[in-house]
């Protein structure tokens, strides 16, 4: 399928369906982002399956497949903390860096933060 995907809940045998890891590019549209859920795959709703249960009928249906996707707003509440503590996180390396908005930035810098040069 060419996706980066992960069970969308505990383990593999959570009904939670599967999610995206990572952004696809071509042929998927900007649209479809990492955190996104596969709702269903040629009609078939797959988002209440367990993640092998949803892979197993992903592979049942064979090639081509057309896949809808969605967001699951409760994974924002559960991240929530993690994404305030990034932004204080960049915020502090912005200070660091002279610029008073994370926004700006750059590659760079980041990477001097994180040792990835």
């Amino acid at each position: 399928m060419g996706l980066d995907i992960a069970p969308h809940g505990k383990d593999n045998h959570d009904t939670k369906g599967i999610m995206l890891t990572k952004t696809p590019g071509p042929p998927f549209p900007p649209t479809v982002t990492a955190g996104m859920l596969i709702d269903s795959a040629n009609g078939k709703s797959i988002s209440n399956l367990s993640f092998r249960e949803a892979l197993a009928v992903l592979k049942e249906l064979g090639f081509p497949l057309t896949l809808r996707f969605h967001t699951d707003v409760s994974a924002h509440k559960d991240f929530a903390p993690y994404i305030e503590e990034a932004r204080e996180i960049f915020a502090m390396i912005a200070a660091a860096n002279g610029h008073s908005d994370p926004a700006a930035l750059s590659a760079i810098e980041l990477q001097k933060v994180t040792n990835c040069e």
